[in-house]
């Protein structure tokens, strides 16, 4: 009996920690939403129609569990740059979509992995997605990443530096290779960094990534230190007459 109550107290506890927790949540958004839409009336002139727009737009984030405060900076954004109301609602509304998609994307797989900020890594997702990242790339480094049991943001870091080679023109094929390797050796996202780095030098000085591509495999695999890749992807020095 004693244990029976004790369960109950501390379940009352956490109970009313949450709700208070959840209510403060709440009121903190209601408040900055407000003063949105008082500075949006005041200083930008919209009319009501147009604040209920964007106001439901909003609302409508929050009931989807979207990162809401993203959105509000791209309003204050619009704002600062004095786009048209169609425009602004326009880009909110596209932004929400791609928030959306992100946190489906997620959702999938949230079950299976610890994530510390839901909201941040919906919104880094939806970036690395309209950089040009493919669902079934994300989807493979995530599977490749729960091997060893990483938090989800080092899947995006893993990814980000994916998309990074991809926009400096290094071949996509190999860049997943390489990437999928960094990933599966669980290679920390400040290492990742440096070689793709490394990788973005040589082909700028006209190097073959697909001959560097086995070096840099091997490396990775056999967790070999930053001066040995330095020493594999030799970059070539520019003379004096070059620099000048």
């Amino acid at each position: 009996m004693k244990y029976l109550k004790l369960f109950f107290l501390i379940f009352l506890f956490l109970t009313c920690m949450a709700l208070a927790r959840e209510g403060k949540e709440e009121k903190s958004k209601e408040l900055i939403n407000e003063e949105l839409w008082e500075e949006l009336a005041q200083k930008y002139e919209l009319k009501p129609e147009e604040v209920k727009a964007l106001k439901e737009l909003l609302q409508k984030a929050s009931y989807d569990k979207l990162p809401i405060d993203y959105l509000i900076q791209r309003i204050r954004e619009g704002m600062v740059k004095k786009v048209s109301y169609p425009k602004m609602h326009e880009a909110v509304a596209q932004e929400a979509g791609k928030l959306k998609k992100a946190k489906k994307l997620i959702n999938e797989y949230i079950e299976e992995i610890p994530v510390q900020d839901e909201e941040y890594a919906i919104f880094y997702l939806s970036e690395l997605l309209e950089r040009g990242l493919k669902h079934s790339e994300f989807i493979l480094l995530f599977s490749t990443a729960t091997q060893k049991k990483p938090d989800l943001i080092y899947t995006l870091k893993q990814a980000e530096a994916l998309v990074l080679l991809i926009e400096k023109g290094i071949n996509r094929k190999i860049a997943n290779e390489i990437i999928f390797e960094t990933t599966k050796s669980n290679i920390k996202p400040q290492k990742t960094g440096e070689i793709i780095n490394l990788l973005i030098k040589a082909k700028n000085n006209d190097l073959s990534i697909m001959d560097l591509k086995e070096n840099v495999i091997k490396g990775v695999r056999e967790n070999k230190d930053f001066e040995w890749f330095k020493e594999k992807i030799k970059i070539p020095q520019k003379s004096s007459t070059e620099s000048k």
